[in-house]
């Protein structure tokens, strides 16, 4: 006898749950969050996305849900779901509570406590959680996975000095999607990845056109630096107003160089004869 419930049944087929696994984490989880949209995401995804990301859209469909109800019964309809009474209801988020234990289950996500004592004193901020681990402990929290990585306070991790040294330079040994946290070699600050690194290197450094287009990234820390690069390596023109020019006086071949002195500046000393 198929023990689902009759409204599993109306449920679209593209939103059956694989057994009892998040289809986003794919985690084996017990409470699952269901909106309007009738997507069971686990609640940690959930409560990533609503609490730590601020984003009320399902990240199946990406429909906004303006409420979602956390609850065990994973196979039933939000429809169904919300003929109940929820007195547990956190309006800021937009979380209605099947029980009190699944609400217990979502504070527990977002307590900041720590683990290393024997009491597991609790704090009202990471920011605390942070201050005691450094002053009690001697342990520290990479800042830049704590200012970007959306996670809950116990998943972040505790290093020492050098484990946190190590970290930063190449990354953590348990951890091989993580090869550190890459540095601008010109002004010494490290970025969380290679993308943020390339970002900062465009923004504020210069690079050469040129070699930019066959591949070749190479960054220069002021412009006269790339003008150097420019003169070694390409064709500079340093006549008349191209000495004051920027990016625009270069050229890739000694040709297109002898074709802008013939255009522009022979035009120019033709004027000043005149003259």
């Amino acid at each position: 006898m198929d023990r689902r419930p009759s409204s599993y049944k109306s449920r679209p087929a593209s939103s059956k749950p694989s057994g009892s696994s998040c289809i986003i984490c794919f985690k084996i989880q017990s409470i699952y969050s269901i909106g309007t949209c009738d997507h069971p995401v686990c609640y940690e995804c959930s409560t990533t996305m609503r609490v730590l990301c601020d984003q009320k859209e399902c990240p199946i469909c990406r429909r906004i849900l303006t409420k979602v109800i956390f609850t065990k019964d994973e196979l039933d309809l939000f429809k169904n779901l919300e003929e109940r009474s929820y007195p547990r209801y956190n309006k800021k988020y937009g979380i209605a509570f099947g029980d009190l234990s699944v609400e217990n289950s979502f504070d527990q996500l977002l307590r900041c406590y720590c683990k290393k004592c024997y009491e597991r004193p609790e704090f009202t901020s990471f920011e605390q959680l942070a201050t005691h681990m450094e002053r009690t402990h001697r342990l520290y929290a990479c800042r830049l996975c704590v200012n970007n990585l959306k996670i809950f306070p116990s998943q972040r991790r505790w290093y020492n000095y050098d484990e946190l040294t190590r970290h930063e330079e190449c990354g953590d040994p348990d951890n091989t999607s993580h090869r550190g946290h890459p540095e601008c070699q010109f002004c010494k600050v490290r970025y969380l990845d290679k993308d943020e690194l390339y970002k900062h290197l465009r923004k504020e450094h210069f690079f050469c056109h040129f070699c930019d287009a066959d591949g070749i990234q190479d960054y220069y820390m002021t412009y006269e630096w790339l003008r150097k690069h420019y003169f070694d390596k390409h064709y500079l023109c340093e006549e008349g107003n191209c000495v004051n020019e920027q990016y625009t006086s270069v050229f890739r071949t000694s040709i297109d160089l002898q074709a802008h002195k013939a255009q522009t500046h022979s035009r120019d000393l033709g004027k000043k004869k005149k003259k």
